[in-house]
């Protein structure tokens, strides 16, 4: 039996994800916040931080703030297809896509029903280019 302040203390970390690193844990961690400890691990990983960057660019201003546990599948998906509508080539969203699914998996990792629903790859991305090989 919880009183209240376990509570809410539980539900508080239930809401953040098991990986509560940052310096108020009572704030459940936004998609702004989650793209900024992705660029931390690329880096720590001597990985390519642009891939953090590049998602943060294409990312909708009204999804940045706000908390992971809020951000389902639909919206996920409709700001995939509006990249689509934008002009961005399929693959290129997929690429896109995958950015945000790896920052959103770093930092909340049992939620990833919702981000692999979310943002699932588009079809027929990988074209294949035509060469002269004569």
């Amino acid at each position: 039996m919880l009183n209240y302040e376990q509570a809410a203390a539980e539900a508080r970390r239930l809401y953040r994800g098991k990986d509560d690193t940052a310096h108020d844990p009572s704030w459940p961690v936004t998609l702004d916040e989650a793209l900024t400890r992705y660029e931390a691990d690329l880096r720590a990983r001597s990985a390519l931080p642009h891939n953090a960057k590049i998602a943060r660019y294409h990312l909708a201003p009204s999804l940045l703030p706000k908390p992971l546990a809020l951000i389902t599948p639909d919206e996920l998906k409709a700001w995939r297809d509006r990249l689509v509508a934008k002009g961005l080539a399929p693959s290129s969203v997929n690429r896109v896509c995958n950015n945000v699914r790896a920052c959103l998996e770093l930092s909340a990792p049992d939620r990833s029903h919702v981000w692999k629903t979310g943002l699932e790859a588009l079809p027929n991305a990988t074209a294949g280019k035509e060469a002269d090989l004569s």
